[in-house]
């Protein structure tokens, strides 16, 4: 072993993570074809732009507008790590709770696009951020105001906004960059197999061992690919990959995916961050993370194992043994238990944003992940990832004074009981919404059960649970006294999803979905989401699969999808009536609806019937209303959770 080698090597990787990476990559960024790094160039700061910037700081007070920059970091480089804290509320009073210490960032323009931005020194933050990470209610913290909603606190609710005044459907809300973006960190077991993976650089799709980094050896689109030497980017965990030793070509490919763990590297990201911003790492350590509550659960051994135990095994032990010998530091803060709490920070509050490639990626937005959540909620959010992936909330209906500002944090289309067990597992709370306290669902019934009745004669009622809100609660008919016990109905539910999961989980055929949907509705009301899930589905592969075109459907088919599509409308207008939260899954509901009221005319107008203007009447309705939701779908970018139920099908 080159004794000689082995020593500079990892010298020169100690001297590259206490110096600078190297640039913030403005001017790499620019050139970017990716409107996601393109975005990401314009958050940043020029150096010689801050101290003139700084300067007029307080003549930009009264423009409204404020851009954080902290003094520590107006020499040298300034990594976009720091820039991309750039947060504007819309009618804000003061704000300051998410920047460093003695810096604030307010926006009162009036107009949410307004891009003036400047900074100034806020002795209120220190106080601030006493509040918000306080165990138990201050009176001299109990809340902070805004001129639309004030951030408050009480005991039911903890912290959450306060609607202070009227607010009007589509108003911006407030709008944040994140912290710390990076790839998803709890990747489905297929996305941890696969061999085309993103691009540790810009996120885009690239082919396991074709190109490098030609630092850290982690999979890049290009060696020169601009991302790489981004600080916010790859250039905040490059230098710790560095002590890693990379797999060969022509190793066992087992090696390789267990060696490029793509879900572990935002985790790396947030723990690298205290190298060059520790303020940064401070706000981002302090968001909740449950960790007591996470401790003995399976998601906490997950987390040993796929992420924590790697990240030491491969980088954090040799980076740990190079800083005993030479006595010197780098991350001040390195154990399991921080990266369990950053594990734990993700889970809670790491937002997924898709990007225009199809790929998504996660993002902390520390303002983003305070609102309320509640199965009907009354806001939605955008990702701009032309602005450095800015986050923006908005209002999505009329919001009356007292109100609290909601979103949601499950899948809209989920029943109760399934809806509450997931917050549970993975928010650490148990909604109490008007949707969860109402056993059917705001009329839906869209977890309700086929009464069997007495003898095996169906009374034509339907099992609902006796409280919602019990996981443990009893069901009971709504038309006869027959009740059935919560293991009953859990079994039930386990069976029926399992069979589901199989049908949409591989490449079925339209007679299979046909078959199980048959099965299913002996035992579920016909709205129930397992029925709806499939019929989502099956309403495509009318007219699209070989074989079910639209002119080869029989009329009791084209029919059949005909009700269907008006069926599932029936439930998103209660679900979402100011279509903001499932505009994907109705936009392809209502193209499919229009496509059958088609073709059934023009069968009609062949035929001695005469045509049915309500048809038509109705299929432009459908297009009409598809268009709005379509031009809703392109301002709202949707979570991967409702990705999932606008899947045509898995094939």
């Amino acid at each position: 072993m080159d004794v000689t080698g082995y020593k500079l090597r990892f010298s020169a990787q100690l001297d590259a993570l206490f110096s600078s990476t190297g640039g913030n990559g403005t001017d790499a960024l620019s050139r970017l074809p990716s409107p996601e790094l393109a975005g990401a160039a314009d958050a940043c700061v020029a150096d010689d732009e801050v101290d003139d910037e700084y300067d007029a700081a307080r003549d930009a007070e009264a423009n409204g507008g404020f851009r954080h920059t902290s003094p520590s970091n107006l020499t040298g480089s300034l990594p976009l790590i720091q820039s991309l804290l750039q947060i504007s509320v819309s009618d804000v009073t003061y704000s300051s709770f998410l920047l460093s210490p003695g810096f604030a960032n307010i926006a009162g323009s009036s107009s949410p696009d307004s891009e003036t931005t400047a900074s100034l020194p806020c002795p209120e933050l220190e106080e601030l951020s006493k509040w918000m990470h306080a165990d138990s209610l201050c009176e001299d913290f109990d809340c902070i105001v805004f001129k639309l909603f004030r951030l408050t606190r009480n005991k039911e609710f903890g912290r959450h906004f306060l609607v202070t005044k009227a607010i009007q459907k589509d108003t911006v809300l407030f709008t944040e960059n994140p912290l710390v973006i990076g790839p998803k960190w709890n990747l489905d077991e297929y996305e941890q197999r696969s061999t085309i993976v993103p691009c540790v650089g810009c996120f885009t799709d690239c082919n396991l061992g074709q190109f490098y980094c030609e630092l850290c050896r982690w999979p890049a689109c290009k060696p020169d690919c601009p991302g790489l030497i981004n600080t916010n980017l790859h250039g905040l965990e490059c230098g710790i990959l560095r002590f890693g030793h990379p797999p060969k070509p022509g190793d066992d490919p087992e090696t390789f995916f267990d060696y490029y763990r793509y879900d572990a590297l935002l985790v790396l990201k947030c723990l690298a961050v205290q190298i060059s911003s520790p303020n940064l790492f401070d706000q981002i350590i302090n968001l909740d993370s449950h960790y007591e509550a996470r401790k003995h659960t399976r998601y906490y051994a997950d987390a040993d194992e796929r992420i924590v135990s790697y990240l030491f095994r491969h980088f954090l032990d040799p980076l740990q043994a190079l800083e005993r010998k030479e006595g010197k530091v780098v991350l001040k803060v390195c154990d399991r238990k921080t990266l369990h709490m950053i594990s734990g920070i993700l889970e809670v509050n790491a937002m997924v944003i898709p990007l225009t490639n199809g790929r998504e990626i996660c993002g902390l937005y520390p303002m983003g992940c305070m609102l309320e959540h509640n199965c009907m909620p009354n806001s939605f959010y955008t990702f701009d990832c032309s602005k450095g992936m800015k986050l923006t909330f908005k209002s999505g209906r009329d919001i009356q004074k007292g109100e609290h500002l909601t979103t949601t944090y499950t899948h809209s289309l989920w029943g109760t009981q399934l809806r509450r067990e997931h917050l549970k597992t993975n928010k650490y709370f148990a909604c109490k919404c008007v949707r969860c306290t109402d056993p059917t669902e705001l009329g839906t019934f869209l977890s309700a059960l086929r009464c069997m009745g007495i003898d095996n004669e169906p009374c034509g009622g339907y099992q609902l649970p006796n409280d919602p809100l019990s996981e443990t609660s009893d069901w009971k008919c709504n038309r006869c006294p027959v009740q059935v016990t919560h293991d009953q109905v859990n079994f039930l539910m386990s069976k029926i999803g399992e069979e589901v999961d199989d049908v949409m989980g591989r490449k079925s055929s339209a007679k299979e979905f046909e078959d199980l949907i048959h099965k299913l509705e002996n035992f579920l009301h016909p709205n129930h989401f397992h029925l709806q899930t499939l019929k989502h589905s099956l309403i495509q592969m009318y007219g699209h699969f070989p074989g079910h075109r639209l002119n080869e459907l029989s009329d009791a088919v084209l029919l059949s999808k005909l009700q269907m599509c008006r069926e599932m409308m029936s439930i998103i207008d209660v679900l979402d009536p100011d279509s903001f939260r499932l505009t994907l899954y109705a936009g392809v509901v209502l193209l499919e609806q229009q496509a059958a009221l088609v073709e059934l005319n023009k069968r009609s107008n062949r035929s001695s019937v005469p045509p049915q203007k309500y048809d038509l009447d109705e299929a432009l309705k459908c297009l009409f209303d598809h268009n709005r939701v379509k031009q809703a779908e392109q301002c709202i970018a949707v979570r991967s959770i409702d990705r999932h139920f606008c899947d045509i099908f898995r094939v």
